[in-house]
């Protein structure tokens, strides 16, 4: 049934019948344009008409539109009004051909969407494989989910996060989980997907409340022994960042006179790698002073949930919830430290190293040209 009591089995046979009469007249009816002739399902869910086009070039397009229609007009049920999925279901890539797995409000995440991608829609769809485009699949929006996670990496939704959004999805063996901001409803538990991949195991925050109380302590006194080797490291990223804009100069006289033409073209090309360095520690930075860490973005509310619930074990009506929650910004934290870590590793071995080396060669050039006088 549809979510306003629609047949799903009497959509298909109004589809199927306007395709047939299409076809009676000497015509076939192309998939695409089957898809996109007509407005098949009202904002309720009704059907309100059919439309095909002719074409030439396809002959078996009459049963494939039927099934990806039905999958396209499924995925236009608003999030709040679908019920939990109890088995995966499959639908379709807006604006390709593709077909993703999806698992609706699964009980480990009522409130989340799990994607599994497979190998064929991975090739298939190429740039069009974006995280916007797939929450525009399965019938939610950017402004509708609290975060994501891509092969196990959670990144909560924030104004530093929109550019992934539009960027092409990795090659990812786990399914995509979304996190949206809607209540929950009664779930399933998510089984093995009937793909080449699994779903994601089941939370590990069942049992008394005490536990869940411990472990979600555990993640925040975790997240704060990070929070001071990012503050550390910051200092450490901003002495190099300097250290990188002083390297990135000029030749001076004597450099220039020592230095022949290709290395002078080393020089230019090692100036590039400083202000890549330069502007990759720069980022990383500003992601730490301004990102998700900071007063600026969710760092607040977790802190206020440790100090007023957690800490004096006062009663949450969704701990499993807020648990989930805890152990996503802790894995957020520790992937924000990895990637200063990779800013502060290649900015000193990428640009520092490369100039201090082409320099100091440059300098024993200058010293050998003075003893020869």
């Amino acid at each position: 049934m549809l979510y306003d009591g629609t047949s799903i089995v009497s959509v298909r046979q109004e589809i199927r019948k306007s395709l047939d009469l299409k076809s009676s007249q000497g015509r076939q009816t192309t998939p695409q344009r089957a898809i996109c002739a007509g407005r098949m399902i009202r904002h309720m869910g009704i059907i309100r008409r059919i439309v095909n086009y002719p074409c030439d070039r396809f002959q078996h397009g009459q049963h494939y539109a039927v099934s990806l229609m039905m999958r396209r007009d499924l995925s236009m049920i608003p999030f709040p009004q679908r019920p939990p999925s109890t088995t995966w279901e499959q639908i379709a890539l807006a604006g390709t051909n593709a077909l993703l797995w999806a698992w609706f409000k699964p009980m480990q995440g009522p409130a989340d969407v799990y994607v599994q991608i497979p190998p064929e829609t991975l090739q298939q769809a190429g740039p069009a494989l974006t995280l916007r485009n797939v929450m525009f699949s399965i019938g939610i929006t950017p402004e509708q989910v609290q975060s994501w996670a891509i092969n196990g990496v959670p990144v909560l939704n924030s104004p530093q996060a929109a550019a992934y959004l539009d960027q092409p999805i990795p090659a990812t063996t786990s399914p995509v989980i979304f996190r949206t901001l809607f209540a929950t409803q009664t779930s399933v538990t998510v089984p093995q997907m009937p793909v080449t991949a699994t779903a994601a195991e089941p939370s590990r925050y069942d049992g008394d409340s005490e536990r869940i109380y411990q472990h979600i302590d555990s993640d925040w006194q975790t997240v704060l022994q990070i929070e001071t080797n990012m503050g550390q490291l910051r200092k450490q990223l901003n002495a190099l960042g300097g250290r990188l804009k002083s390297l990135n100069r000029d030749l001076n006289t004597n450099e220039a006179m020592a230095a022949d033409s290709q290395e002078k073209r080393e020089w230019q090309d090692i100036r590039r790698w400083l202000r890549d360095a330069s502007a990759g520690v720069s980022r990383s930075i500003r992601e730490f002073d301004v990102g998700d860490f900071s007063a600026a973005g969710g760092r607040s509310r977790f802190e206020e949930l440790h100090r007023n619930y957690i800490q004096p074990r006062k009663p949450l009506p969704n701990l499993t919830q807020v648990a989930a929650e805890f152990e996503m910004y802790r894995k957020l934290a520790q992937n924000q430290f990895q990637k200063m870590q990779t800013a502060s590793t290649a900015g000193a071995r990428d640009g520092e190293q490369r100039a201090s080396q082409f320099l100091s060669r440059i300098a024993a050039k200058i010293r050998n040209a003075r003893h020869k006088r």
